[in-house]
């Protein structure tokens, strides 16, 4: 062959010459810093709520965990000192009128609640994680 000819490539390559790229990464969004896990029905007269706080969180996390049925608030606590990386359970009593909200609905019957918790560590960074669980009368 001539100098400055190349063979023509027999096996399995890219056909992209060139150097290869690097997978791209998405970009990254803000820290998470609270979370809703299990919830449990007290009685009828109040919820058990499982909020998580963010190992990433500075020194530890404080916030309100509301239940609203039909978008109408019918429960709300407030919580503090949660510890980096730990998990709380936060009982919400409900409120008169979210007591009979919830003795109307028919026994056996499947209802939804929104639980919001809102959360705040001692840097100043918020926020909220939302969850919809559905619960048997």
């Amino acid at each position: 062959m001539p100098p400055g000819t190349t063979q023509p490539s027999t096996g399995g390559g890219t056909g992209a010459g060139g150097p290869a790229q690097p997978p791209v990464q998405p970009p990254a969004g803000p820290r998470s810093l609270a979370r809703v896990g299990k919830v449990k029905l007290s009685k009828g007269r109040a919820l058990l709520v499982s909020v998580a706080c963010a190992a990433t969180a500075k020194t530890g996390c404080a916030g309100r965990v509301t239940v609203a049925l039909a978008r109408k608030v019918i429960g709300r606590k407030s919580y503090r000192n949660l510890r980096p990386g730990k998990t709380a359970r936060v009982k919400v009593a409900f409120s008169k009128r979210g007591r009979a909200r919830v003795g109307k609905i028919k026994r056996g019957t499947k209802f939804k609640l929104t639980v919001t918790a809102t959360v705040k560590d001692a840097a100043g960074a918020g926020a909220t994680a939302k969850r919809t669980v559905t619960l048997r009368g």
